[in-house]
């Protein structure tokens, strides 16, 4: 059927490059399709009571009629760092706290990353989006009331993957890297009760096997998607489609992606928090649900996560139960800043110095213990390494940073010596690992609260708090 512009505004700027045409949308639909401004979205309000961001959460993504999850709930894991989505639009003025409105030309510019030239594209797209006047519905993804950043940037990435029909095939790690500049994204897929592990592609949407490819057991993976979730990095977890597909007796959807956005361990009780893309009542209803005896069984683990129950589309699981029917876990390997605040913390910029520099301390002290493997209270180049990645480094840079922190030149790096070196920042480098170390403490306070300690031997985390106090 033809695709119709419904309201012809003359101020509206229309994109020459993403015409409002058959091709934009990609695959014909059975019912009528328009293209209408998104100002025009809701008949009672003024152009000028729409915004671009208005309070920026997971809950502005809802998904429309079209089969594209993927992305709803990849952009809802990433609606949890405000300011990541803010810096994706272009226009200063557009990410000013307090701005209102939306721009008076309905021109917008949004930063991409394109995997096809493996290079940030700036993007620009016009207001108008596919419409079903039938219904009075958005075939694709749906307003949160007046804010339009989530229509914006799914055109965005309409028009870099050709039509809106391109993002009905997709994943999550597709979706992080276009989003995040990330080139290290991967999917965990499971076959029975083992996990392994496929790297995304670079240039390409598909997953390559390497060679050294990473399994875990149920188990085991249970500790690499907490430790996942402590270094803030982006997840999503999907089923596969069954042949019947739809609604599931558990509440659960057949085929479709719920974004990641808790793992903890609270009195030897394993749990995930989950969001469908949906934001409905749609909703896990077995073990640790909303309704489930489960919370009043286990007050304490209640009164430490402190659950939210409603029909929000938010939702607790055990990881007994989310192993066995989960198949796939998508992850971009990012250590992101600026989580919102909600019931998982402070933001750190409400910090103080003083503050900042104690939980980067804390942080340091951590992870330091966790990695010396040998309980030497020193790290070679190789335990370096891996410190590095956990603060947001390049692990290959090992030897370079060995050199730089090294006060005492004995080809090794203590505890003191590494802290030192951090707490200069200097360089990008160091200020950016003491943002991180930050991020990642604040984390593990609140998480760790309720999880059992991700702590080294009993030795190891003794010595490491003896070396912080001499460092008070």
């Amino acid at each position: 059927m033809p695709i119709l512009i419904t309201v012809k505004d003359p101020d509206l700027w229309v994109d020459p490059d993403f015409r409002h045409e058959q091709s934009s949308v990609g695959k014909q639909f059975a019912t009528e399709l328009r293209w209408i401004p998104i100002r025009r979205l809701n008949e009672n309000a003024l152009a000028t009571d729409w915004h671009i961001f208005d309070g920026i959460e997971p809950a502005d993504l809802l998904q429309g009629t079209s089969g594209n999850s993927w992305l709803i709930s990849a952009m809802a894991v990433l609606a949890e760092f405000p300011e990541t989505i803010k810096a994706i639009f272009l226009k200063g003025e557009h990410r000013q706290k307090g701005h209102k409105g939306v721009p008076k030309n309905g021109m917008y510019e949004v930063r991409l990353f394109d995997h096809t030239q493996m290079a940030w594209r700036d993007v620009a797209v016009d207001e108008y989006v596919p419409y079903q006047p039938a219904t009075g519905l958005c075939e694709f993804a749906k307003p949160h009331g007046n804010e339009v950043w989530v229509l914006v940037l799914e055109k965005a990435m309409a028009k870099l993957f050709g039509s809106y029909s391109a993002l009905e095939a997709g994943n999550p790690a597709i979706a992080f890297r276009a989003l995040t500049g990330e080139a290290d994204n991967a999917m965990w897929e499971r076959t029975d009760n083992v996990w392994r592990e496929k790297k995304l592609k670079e240039g390409d949407v598909t997953f390559v096997k390497e060679e050294d490819q990473k399994t875990a057991e149920c188990e085991t993976f249970f500790e690499t998607v907490r430790d996942f979730a402590v270094r803030n990095y982006l997840m999503c977890a999907s089923l596969r489609k069954s042949s019947s597909g739809g609604d599931r007796k558990d509440g659960l959807v057949d085929g479709s992606v719920y974004s990641i956005l808790m793992v903890v361990e609270c009195d030897d009780q394993k749990l995930v928090k989950l969001r469908n893309p949906w934001g409905s009542e749609r909703e896990w209803n077995g073990a640790w649900s909303d309704k489930d005896g489960a919370w009043t069984e286990f007050a304490n683990v209640k009164e430490r996560l402190r659950p939210t129950f409603g029909p929000d589309g938010i939702f607790w699981m055990a990881w007994s139960d989310f192993s066995a029917i989960f198949s796939n876990v998508y992850v971009c390997h990012k250590t992101m800043l600026g989580r919102q605040g909600g019931d998982e913390g402070q933001i750190s910029r409400r910090m103080s110095s003083d503050q900042k520099l104690e939980a980067a301390k804390k942080e340091i002290h951590r992870i330091f213990a966790l990695r010396d493997t040998n309980g030497d209270n020193v790290l070679d180049e190789k335990e370096l390494a891996v410190l590095m990645e956990d603060l947001g480094m390049d692990g290959k840079d090992a030897a370079r940073l060995l050199k730089a922190a090294d006060a005492n030149k004995d080809g090794k790096v203590d505890l003191p010596e590494f802290v030192g070196w951090i707490l200069e920042s200097r360089t990008k480098t160091q200020k950016k690992a003491y943002d991180i170390a930050v991020e990642r403490s604040i984390r593990v306070d609140v998480v760790s609260a309720a999880l059992e300690p991700e702590a080294p031997m009993e030795e190891e985390a003794k010595e490491a708090t003896e070396m912080a106090d001499t460092l008070s």
